[in-house]
């Protein structure tokens, strides 16, 4: 997929830049308190739309709000707790025995760890996922972010398919 233009990847990368800044800097922010958002490009426009979901994925309304305002860029923001089991520990548990164990979800394994996603695209199609660890203070307020991996499209094996994503 073909690169977007300099002017809109320097929106991606200021735009994921003040998020994280301000994520950082928040005072109030408790443990997976941050909602989920999605930035939107219109020509010179910036909108930002905060996601509420108790049910389901955020990711999951990515879609329908692209869809809706068909902005020429988006990025998408949002904390989530990831668990990343062994090869071959024999403890490891199927997906199914993870839902029955953790019926509320992996947020409860005491294995499992928080990152910060951020999703970017355009309207042409090009996609992006950079993804960063989640550092807590005692008082759950965010220490730091640090970078773990950036996935485009057509790169590593095309790990962005996801029905999720537009």
């Amino acid at each position: 997929m073909k690169r977007p233009s300099k002017e809109l990847q320097h929106w991606f990368k200021e735009v994921a830049k003040n998020h994280r800044k301000a994520i950082l800097h928040d005072k109030f922010t408790k443990e997976a308190n941050s909602p989920p958002v999605v930035y939107l490009k219109k020509g010179d426009e910036l909108n930002m739309v905060a996601i509420k979901s108790e049910d389901e994925s955020p990711m999951s309304a990515l879609k329908a709000i692209v869809n809706h305002f068909v902005p020429e860029a988006y990025l998408f923001c949002a904390e989530s707790w990831i668990l990343q089991q062994q090869k071959d520990d024999p403890d490891n548990l199927t997906l199914e025995e993870l839902r029955e164990k953790y019926p509320d979800g992996i947020k409860d394994h005491p294995n499992r760890s928080e990152r910060l996603i951020e999703v970017s695209g355009t309207i042409e199609g090009y996609r992006n996922m950079e993804m960063y660890e989640i550092v807590r203070y005692k008082n759950h307020r965010i220490k730091k972010l640090v970078k773990e991996s950036s996935m485009q499209d057509g790169k590593g094996g095309n790990r962005l398919e996801s029905d999720k994503i537009p």
